[in-house]
């Protein structure tokens, strides 16, 4: 920039215009290279720049994840939730009985003793 800001003052138009074009082509959105330029070639300085590249396409952003289905949830939790009330409810009658069974066995082998 400021070589070509140098030639520009020395009225070496073309090596100025170089220079800043040169400077564009490193970095499209440098106001000052624009503004050299516009004056090169008298336009007003303030005006919407003409050599300036357009801004890069801003990267996509990937896809939202998908929203949850909470009453699905809610349903699997309550499946899940009746699942293990059912799981206790099925060992708890599985004790009552090995209890009932034990004392069957007990009575029989009361049984047993007295005959003998």
């Amino acid at each position: 920039m400021t070589l070509g800001r140098a030639l520009q003052e020395l009225g070496q138009h073309a090596e100025a215009r170089a220079e800043f074009e040169y400077v564009l082509s490193l970095a499209p959105d440098n106001l000052a290279a624009i503004r050299g330029l516009a004056e090169l070639h008298g336009e007003d300085v303030d005006a919407v720049p003409a050599f300036a590249a357009p801004p890069p396409e801003p990267a996509a952003l990937p896809a939202p994840p998908p929203e949850p289905d909470f009453a699905a949830l809610d349903a699997s939790i309550a499946q899940a939730d009746a699942a293990s009330v059912a799981d206790a409810e099925r060992a708890a009658q599985i004790e009552r009985l090995e209890i009932w069974l034990a004392r069957i066995q007990e009575g029989r082998d009361a049984g047993s003793d007295r005959s003998a």
